[in-house]
């Protein structure tokens, strides 16, 4: 499939994560690192928290359809790879926005995910466009304080990111700014 790159647009959108992937966990009375929390509570609320994030990605996309409804928008979501890791999805998209996409979309919570912190870093350093879902632009500083924010909100709720806060300080030396 060849992509017009100036018409691709790379909807960049939580999966596994996002604020209410984090919220539901402190409901639930987790705590601390997210990988030593226990798997079985971990899968329960990563896959309710697949479908509430698909519903938010979809709204977010059928908006920016009505806005540009001459782009293309690729949702990462649609591809499943049973066996992929996280790392290899992140691998994955990085490639697709080096190689194909004009700009990149923010979906509502995006900075409370490693993978699109890591997509927006990407796109950022590469030049492309920068957007959040109302079609605001953001820059690297920008974009390095929502993700501070959303580290910040996820402390509060007694748990600790690390996935994510390496991703945002990958983040904040791509900026130059100190963590």
């Amino acid at each position: 499939m060849t992509f017009y790159r100036p018409k691709t647009v790379y909807v960049s959108t939580p999966i596994t994560t996002g604020p209410w992937f984090y919220e539901e966990l402190a409901r639930r009375g987790a705590h601390g690192r997210i990988e030593d929390i226990e798997s079985g509570l971990l899968d329960v609320v990563r896959d309710h928290a697949i479908a509430h994030n698909a519903a938010i990605t979809a709204e977010t996309i059928v908006e920016a359809n009505s806005r540009l409804p001459e782009h293309n928008f690729i949702n990462p979501a649609n591809l499943v790879v049973a066996t992929w890791s996280q790392a290899q999805y992140i691998s994955f998209w990085l490639g697709f926005i080096e190689r194909a996409a004009g700009q990149v979309l923010l979906s509502p919570g995006w900075a409370y995910s490693t993978g699109c912190t890591h997509e927006f870093a990407k796109a950022v350093t590469d030049g492309l466009s920068v957007v959040d879902h109302t079609f605001a632009p953001l820059s690297l500083h920008d974009g390095l304080q929502h993700s501070r924010q959303a580290i910040a909100h996820i402390k509060e709720l007694g748990l600790e990111p690390t996935s994510l806060m390496e991703a945002v300080e990958i983040l904040s030396h791509a900026s130059g700014e100190a963590t």
